[in-house]
C-alpha cells in the first residue's frame, strides 16, 4: 500500500470512529431523555426477537451484536435483572444457555422503537440522499467483512 493510500485509510478510519462515536451518543441521549434503555439493549432485543421461540445461544447473540464474551454476559445479565430476557439451560447441553425476549422485553422494544426510529432520521438519513446511504450501507458492508 503507498504512503498517500494509507493517509487516506488512516484519515477515513478516524473519521469513521468520530462520527460512529458522535452519532452514537446523540441517540444514546434521546434514548436517555425518554427514560429508555441504551442502544445495544435495543439491538439485542430485536434479535432475540427475530429468533422467536428458539432464542439464540449466548454465542449467537455475542456474534449479531459483535460482542465480546464478557460484555455480551454483563448484558444478559443486566436484562435478565430487568426481566427483558429470560435464560434456560437446553436438555442437550446442561452447560449452555438459550436466551429468548420476555413479554416485557418485547413491550420495552415496542417502547424504544419509534423513539430510536425517529433518532436514526434525524441524525443520520436525514443527512443523506437516497444515493449516499445506499452507497455507506455497501461500503459498511464491505468493511463488516
Amino acid at each position: 500500500m503507498s504512503v498517500a493510500r494509507l493517509i487516506l485509510a488512516m484519515g477515513a478510519w478516524t473519521r469513521l470512529r468520530q462520527a460512529a462515536g458522535e452519532l452514537s451518543a446523540r441517540i444514546e441521549g434521546e434514548l436517555k431523555a425518554q427514560g429508555l434503555p441504551p442502544v445495544i439493549w435495543h439491538d439485542a432485543l430485536q434479535a432475540l426477537k427475530r429468533a422467536g421461540d428458539d432464542g439464540l445461544r449466548m454465542y449467537e447473540l455475542q456474534d449479531e451484536l459483535r460482542l465480546r464474551q464478557y460484555n455480551a454476559s454483563r448484558l444478559v445479565e443486566r436484562m435478565a435483572i430487568d426481566g427483558l430476557v429470560a435464560r434456560r439451560r437446553p436438555e442437550a447441553d446442561r452447560r449452555g444457555q438459550v436466551l429468548t425476549i420476555t413479554d416485557r422485553g418485547r413491550q420495552r422494544l415496542d417502547e424504544s422503537w419509534p423513539v430510536y426510529r425517529q433518532a436514526v432520521e434525524r441524525h443520520v438519513m436525514a443527512r443523506l440522499d437516497e444515493a449516499d446511504a445506499d452507497k455507506l450501507a455497501e461500503l459498511m458492508e464491505k468493511l463488516a467483512r
